[in-house]
């Protein structure tokens, strides 16, 4: 028996048939001996996850019907019960999660010789999975986001992983130069010098267009926000034939052109409108991508031997720059693109949010300089 405070609360429990996470992995590599202390290595790299931890509604609302697999919820959460309608939403922890990735990895690696080294690293990836984090809010960092917009059907939310870098390359060098034969005062100041280098360069991370309201009246997690859906033609068409209903003119989605790539707005809001109300979007997770990634550090190094101090004695100078470039690198943009009232049965007849696609976070700070003096002995 339940008393009437038990009523209509949430839950945040773990699932009673928890299963032990597992994971496959399989790779490939051939390696090749090259001149000048070279070594190639060029890999296939795959593994698939099973029975992943994840945060999904674990108290659902059924839908009011479902036609060719469609699901619709008729009017509001009161006149839609849960599977329990003695409770509320239901935060449920269970290994319901799968992941797949897959990747060539090619890594050129020069052992030290004639003062110089260096190892570049490649990678061509692909990273998938049903949303991922135990906390509901926490997948892809998306404002409002869920863990899972359908705990049903989890192939509704299959997608890039947050961390997804479709290219990643790291390439780090060291270089020592040559000393002069000569003991001289103006010899021993060239002598010792060597500069190290770190490159970073990778793609942008995925992100999901979000509302701000759970439109579909689902009732997945009190978090939730649904996506929307992709612009059409049929949009288009439907403002043309009626302008006052419309805020804005959507524009037919475009895989080549939705990235604007201005951290004003980094994608085009205006591809993506209101779905009927009751419906989940068609818009998938993860979609878009946010900017790319690239730094250079550098440092110059100066070692010079202080034998009183016995055979190790040294005394160091580093001047070392960070971000040498001082490359803006942006965070991910604001990824809510419309408001979404639950109650509104137009498609496009709010305006898009004012800040949509717009960023205000870096990914890295700007140049960084440090200049030391370090003594061994």
């Amino acid at each position: 028996a339940y008393t009437a405070s038990e009523v209509g609360k949430s839950l945040n429990l773990m699932d009673y048939n928890l299963r032990q996470p597992h994971a496959l992995q399989y790779n490939m590599t051939i390696e090749q001996q090259l001149r000048g202390n070279v070594g190639l290595a060029v890999s296939y790299v795959g593994s698939r996850g099973l029975d992943i931890y994840t945060s999904l509604e674990g108290n659902p609302i059924p839908p009011n019907s479902v036609i060719n697999g469609v699901q619709f919820w008729a009017g509001g959460n009161l006149n839609n019960p849960r599977v329990n309608p003695l409770w509320s939403t239901t935060n449920l922890h269970a290994t319901a999660g799968d992941s797949y990735y897959n990747s060539l990895q090619v890594v050129v690696n020069k052992h030290l010789s004639r003062g110089l080294q260096f190892q570049s690293a490649y990678t061509y990836s692909k990273s998938l999975d049903t949303t991922e984090a135990t906390n509901s809010a926490n997948d892809c960092r998306a404002p409002g986001g869920a863990s899972r917009n359908d705990p049903v059907h989890p192939q509704y939310d299959k997608g890039p992983s947050c961390f997804d870098t479709t290219h990643n390359m790291r390439f780090n060098l060291l270089y020592h130069f040559p000393n002069i034969k000569s003991n001289n005062f103006a010899a021993k100041l060239l002598h010792g010098w060597w500069t190290g280098n770190i490159i970073s360069v990778q793609s942008g991370y995925s992100f999901t267009p979000v509302l701000s309201t759970n439109r579909s009246r689902s009732g997945v997690l009190s978090t939730l926000a649904d996506r929307p859906n992709i612009a059409s033609s049929a949009d288009v068409a439907a403002c043309s034939a009626s302008p006052s209903s419309c805020k804005y003119t959507p524009v037919p989605f475009n895989s080549s052109t939705v990235t604007i790539g201005n951290p004003q707005m980094w994608f085009n809001p205006a591809m993506f409108v209101l779905q009927p109300a009751g419906y989940l979007g068609n818009t998938s997770r993860d979609m878009l991508r946010g900017p790319g990634l690239g730094t250079w550090d550098f440092s110059l190094v100066k070692d010079t031997a202080v034998p009183f101090l016995g055979e190790r004695g040294n005394l160091q100078f580093r001047a070392e720059f960070f971000n040498t470039l001082n490359r803006a690198n942006f965070g991910l943009p604001n990824a809510t693109v419309l408001n979404g009232a639950v109650v509104d049965p137009a498609g496009a007849s709010e305006p898009i949010v004012n800040n949509a696609g717009q960023i205000m976070t870096t990914a890295t700070s700007s140049r960084q300089v440090q200049v030391a003096l370090k003594l061994y002995f």
